[in-house]
């Protein structure tokens, strides 16, 4: 689990639904909270709040991947689940670069050679 790539609902897709995990999403404390575990980790949350204020794509991806480290070392989840995608592409079609999350995020700038 890369909580980077972590993005269950598509309200929020591709940004990952940090809420999920934020102390202050517990049920009991937000009768509307998203936090479905009731878990809360204070460093957890903290790198979560962090996150959510940076602008930098590279300093935000790195403190999520620090948050992803947390959720590991602590086994707050276990990944179980594999999933392969296999694509195949004719060689005529240009600058494809298919992706885990979604294969088609820049399809845009495909083309097919003459």
């Amino acid at each position: 689990l890369d909580i980077f790539q972590y993005a269950p609902r598509t309200k929020n897709y591709p940004d990952p639904s940090t809420n999920d995990f934020l102390c202050t999403q517990i049920p009991s404390v937000n009768e509307i909270g998203e936090n479905w575990s009731w878990l809360c980790d204070a460093e957890l949350d903290a790198l979560l709040v962090q996150q959510a204020t940076q602008i930098d794509f590279e300093q935000r991806q790195a403190t999520l991947h620090q948050a992803s480290k947390r959720v590991f070392e602590q086994v707050y989840f276990v990944g179980l689940w594999d999933d392969p995608d296999r694509w195949v592409a004719t060689p005529r079609l240009l600058n494809v670069s298919l992706s885990g999350i979604t294969p088609f995020y820049n399809i845009y700038e495909w083309d097919i050679a003459q």
